[in-house]
């Protein structure tokens, strides 16, 4: 999964190539030549790229918040209900030492009872 960080670099890395496509776009002096109107399609097209990408990213930007909010959510049923991950095994349900004897599966959490939740004292 993408981390906050990653996507920022990549949002800032885009907003200048967005920056700098549109200032070579606006260099371009259309006078009617065939140069300049290659070189104009070739800068609108760059130009065009770079706010797809911009848009992509906004995508990006759209999902990884929802997910956050999603997972939020979820966490504060879970505590209003007064269950939260366990500690021991971190939600797995799985116990961090190896079945004695077994190599294929591994061992419930002692704590949880490999559930990978337990309620809060008092609840």
């Amino acid at each position: 999964m993408e981390t906050l960080e990653s996507l920022e670099e990549r949002q800032a890395n885009t907003r200048a190539r967005l920056a700098h496509e549109e200032a070579s776009l606006a260099r371009v002096v259309p006078d009617g030549t065939r140069s300049a109107s290659e070189a104009w399609c070739l800068y609108a097209s760059a130009v065009s790229a770079a706010r797809r990408a911009s848009r992509q990213l906004a995508v990006d930007e759209a999902v990884l918040r929802e997910s956050l909010e999603d997972a939020l959510f979820w966490a504060r049923q879970r505590q209003a209900q007064g269950v939260v991950h366990c500690a021991a095994c971190r939600g797995t349900g799985e116990d961090s030492r190896p079945a004695p004897g077994s190599a294929l599966e591994g061992a419930a959490c002692p704590a949880c009872e490999g559930r990978g939740r337990v309620r809060l004292h008092g609840r």
